[in-house]
């Protein structure tokens, strides 16, 4: 089967996402980026800039189209030709404008929240990365509809909501032949990974390592992620604050010393605000890092096991709640048999987010939905 694959902001996690995708999936694709930057420019623009470059595939006859989020599908669909229109589409959701905080503005622009509403109303399926990513979309979309002052779309949502599916994205790296055993002759060494920005909440994060510090617990620190232009005061400070258990600090580039940096980590922390699924967390799990998360958004769901089995691994969303969950686990790495128990469970609760199984699924999916618009035709 050949997919059209239009991926308007190609880098971070959608690129990823896409690119490992390809890599292990049995179609035929072709896929067709504008670069990861000036994400409010993109989402104006992609419709037009990737009609003209499907306008260099004359002889192409794609079987599907699948986009992300960051694309105007409903603008697509109009601009692009009338074979290209008829093809099914897609929509695969990483993130939604409306659920994301935006905590420098005084008002939201909802130019671009109702792009994703009415992009979801054009697709034929829309995919969302989590289960809570959908169900917060419904939810928080029919609330904002609501403020309208008439001609409310709210039948339109049921729609979108009948024709929407969960599809877990996968992860890219081996989950069963990474773990290492804890080295009880070296402390703690704890991983924040995650963009440096307000909504990943790095502050709870320090505050919970101050706490720490007072207490006299021994660790060290991993803290990496990719910064803004301008590094927020908050990261330069804790540079220098924390600097006697830093290990690794900032953006790491290349892939295999990023992965290193995950498997010489113990616990993998995260202090979000907001996540659509997770996969920075994810991908440290996968390699035995064993999670210490906020009881809230993605969490509870893409890591279910530990939820169940561990749930002192999810913290109440205070700075004092995170730093007990830390030194518990400060105690336990000196008992081989129980930390051990833990990495244990690391693998189990990642296995199903295997690119081999995750591609079969997709793969799949995009057949069936193929068919049936093929049926729907005759």
């Amino acid at each position: 089967m050949r997919i059209l694959a239009l991926n308007p902001y190609h880098g971070g996690s959608h690129k990823a996402f896409i690119n490992s995708w390809i890599k292990h999936s049995r179609h035929e694709w072709t896929l067709l980026t504008l670069p990861a930057h000036h994400w409010k420019w993109r989402m104006r623009h992609a419709a037009i800039t990737l009609t003209q470059q499907i306008s260099r595939y004359p002889n192409q006859n794609w079987d599907i189209i699948f986009c992300t989020d960051m694309l105007n599908l409903a603008e697509f669909n109009g601009l692009a030709t009338p074979a290209t229109q008829k093809l099914p589409k897609i929509l695969y959701c990483h993130e939604s404008q409306l659920i994301y905080p935006d905590k420098h503005s005084t008002e939201r622009d909802n130019h671009y929240s109702f792009t994703n509403f009415i992009s979801a109303l054009t697709a034929d399926q829309i995919w969302f990365n989590s289960n809570w990513h959908k169900n917060v979309f419904i939810t928080t979309t029919k609330k904002w509809l609501k403020n309208m002052p008439d001609y409310q779309p709210l039948s339109e949502l049921n729609t979108i909501q009948h024709k929407s599916i969960t599809q877990y994205p996968g992860l890219d790296i081996d989950c069963f032949s990474q773990h290492r055993h804890p080295q009880h002759d070296k402390p703690l060494t704890i991983l924040w990974a995650a963009r440096w920005e307000d909504d990943k909440n790095p502050e709870l994060f320090f505050k919970a390592i101050d706490l720490l510090i007072q207490d006299g617990i021994h660790f060290q620190l991993n803290i990496i992620g990719a910064a803004p232009k301008l590094t927020p005061p908050l990261f330069l400070q804790a540079q220098q604050k924390y600097a006697a258990f830093i290990n690794n600090w900032g953006y790491i580039n290349n892939r295999d010393d990023y992965l290193s940096v995950l498997h010489e980590s113990d616990l993998v922390v995260s202090t979000a605000d907001h996540e659509f699924f997770g996969i920075a967390v994810l991908e440290a799990v996968s390699m035995g890092c064993i999670p210490i998360l906020p009881d809230k958004l993605a969490y509870p769901e893409t890591l279910s096991l530990f939820y169940q089995q561990a749930p002192h691994c999810f913290y109440d969303g205070n700075a004092s709640s995170l730093a007990n969950a830390l030194k518990l686990f400060s105690q336990l790495i000196y008992q081989t048999d129980q930390f051990n128990h833990y990495r244990e469970l690391t693998k189990t609760a990642t296995s199903q987010y295997s690119w081999d199984k995750r591609s079969i699924e997709m793969d799949n999916a995009l057949s069936q939905l193929v068919t049936k618009h093929c049926s729907d035709k005759k």
